[in-house]
């Protein structure tokens, strides 16, 4: 997948806010998409849990600083301002995703950011202006020699912008948001209903045969599509999973984990008494080859039940522990 630093994310949530939320649309995968995860921002920002989670992190400073550092420079607001966010690709290799972000696109701001990172420069790629710069990876080992990453990001009409690690790969997504390319058919396996309210929605096929998964599961490996759906509607919080098996074993397989999982934190209810009421509503069915997981809880309680559990480890963390 595609990973943008801090900075970048700065540079690319010019946005003003836009009137309508904005759910997934089908026409801004290509036809090859193994896979996608898409945020739909505003639909966040209407929810309880989102008004929370924003709530939270404007408590942390050093989250407040990063708000303001971006407000100054470019004068928005990242908890807020943007419409949807796009993520997909079109193979499980690492790093190799595509990103999208939607709404209203201040340009020339946009460009006076990126003129300052690291190994500007643009370029004319097939009748498209392409913009490149360089980010440094962290090292994951002691002593190892940070790494540097060649990203490219170009805009799509007034309202996007597209980022990858490849030229290409930008390229060949703006040929199908501009209709020059296939996009995700309507029968696809990926296109899925997703429930009014959804905040955050996935879903992947070809998991079976995929080599190059970050997540290396003998379960997963029997699993050939899988998608999901979180989001909030009419004052509950609500998940809903389903994953096509291979067969009707695996299903039974992935059926009993859950419910055991549920099983053993209801057993332990007096030292895990949020995780157990949290796990109370979670329901887990089969049909044939496929496994549903469906969960709602209503949102105030658990936006209590969260702000409790952070006040309470924050009371225990030792002094200068907190982060």
């Amino acid at each position: 997948m595609t990973r943008v630093t801090l900075t970048f994310c700065f540079a690319l949530l010019v946005f003003a806010p836009l009137l309508r939320a904005e759910p997934l649309d089908r026409r801004q995968l290509p036809a090859a998409t193994t896979w996608f995860i898409h945020v739909d921002v505003e639909a966040a920002s209407a929810s309880m849990l989102g008004r929370g989670a924003r709530g939270f992190l404007l408590s942390l400073p050093e989250a407040r600083k990063a708000i303001e550092k971006a407000r100054e420079a470019l004068g928005i607001d990242i908890t807020s301002d943007i419409r949807g966010i796009t993520l997909y690709g079109v193979s499980y290799a690492p790093d190799r995703g595509v990103l999208i972000v939607r709404g209203k696109v201040d340009r020339s701001r946009l460009e006076t950011m990126l003129q300052k990172m690291a190994g500007y420069r643009t370029e004319t790629v097939d009748g498209r202006s392409l913009y490149f710069w360089t980010e440094r990876d962290q090292p994951r080992r002691v002593n190892a020699e940070p790494s540097s990453r060649t990203q490219a990001g170009a805009f799509s009409g007034d309202d996007g912008v597209v980022v990858a690690n490849d030229a290409q790969a930008v390229v060949a997504a703006l040929d199908v948001l501009d209709g020059k390319a296939a996009s995700l058919p309507a029968d696809s396996p990926l296109v899925v209903s997703s429930p009014s309210g959804t905040v955050i929605c996935s879903a992947a096929v070809g998991i079976a045969q995929a080599k190059t998964l970050p997540i290396q599961s003998p379960i997963l490996r029997q699993c050939e599509s899988g998608s999901l759906a979180l989001g909030e509607h009419d004052g509950d919080a609500f998940f809903h999973a389903r994953v096509l098996t291979q067969s009707t074993q695996t299903a039974a397989q992935i059926r009993a984990s859950v419910e055991g999982l549920r099983a053993m934190v209801e057993l332990q209810a007096t030292e895990n008494a949020v995780a157990a009421r949290l796990l109370q509503p979670l329901k887990v069915t089969t049909d044939d080859k496929s496994v549903d997981v469906d969960w709602n809880f209503p949102s105030a309680e658990l936006v209590k039940m969260v702000t409790t559990w952070i006040a309470s480890h924050e009371a225990q963390a030792p002094p200068g522990g907190k982060q």
